[in-house]
């Protein structure tokens, strides 16, 4: 079933992929007598006729960012519609910064909860204990903590990058030496041989 969608309030998509019609809902369809019993909630992933899921939020894109000197970094518009007003974020294990949205948080918290505690606890001291939630402020920056901050090694210049079902922001020398040729052919061969 495809629904109409409003396109100046909501960010949906209607497609027809190898015959499975999908869409993914954001926030409200326009409800019509045709389709009022059949509307999803909001957020919610519509299966196709085949019956897996059709569809997901992905953060896309490479951010170009300053952090000013209070510490602010300025999340790219794109990004923070799907992060919502309230961020998380945390240490990663590739010496950058995390950032997830609630829905992605609480995901993120549930695997880290299923580790025996034998292995987890300090995983769990690593993550929460410097772990920031933070409130978007009107233009769209978040404060960092001294500690998120030097864990990162971040100076004034850094990206803000998407990596799927969370963003990570990183110091722009470390992430310029991430990016190498090498690493690169690499990556290459690696979804070569796995047939991405």
């Amino acid at each position: 079933m495809i629904f109409p969608i409003d396109k100046g309030r909501q960010r949906g998509y209607n497609n027809n992929v190898n015959g499975a019609k999908w869409c993914v809902v954001e926030q409200k369809c326009i409800e019509t007598e045709q389709n009022r019993r059949s509307l999803p909630p909001k957020g919610d992933i519509i299966k196709s006729e085949r019956g897996d899921a059709a569809a997901m939020k992905w953060f896309l894109g490479e951010y170009r960012q300053v952090m000013d000197a209070k510490n602010r970094i300025f999340i790219p518009a794109k990004l923070r519609e799907q992060l919502g007003d309230v961020v998380y974020v945390t240490r990663n294990v590739d010496f950058c910064l995390s950032v997830y949205s609630e829905e992605g948080w609480e995901a993120y918290c549930a695997k880290l909860s299923a580790l025996p505690s034998s292995e987890g606890s300090e995983l769990l001291r690593f993550v929460f204990s410097s772990a920031l939630d933070a409130r978007l402020d009107s233009q769209g920056r978040i404060i960092l903590t001294p500690v998120l901050r030097d864990y990162a090694e971040l100076k004034k210049d850094i990206y803000v990058i998407g990596v799927g079902d969370h963003v990570e922001i990183w110091d722009k020398d470390k992430r310029d030496a991430d990016k190498t040729e090498a690493k690169e052919a690499d990556l290459i061969s690696f979804m070569r041989k796995h047939n991405f």
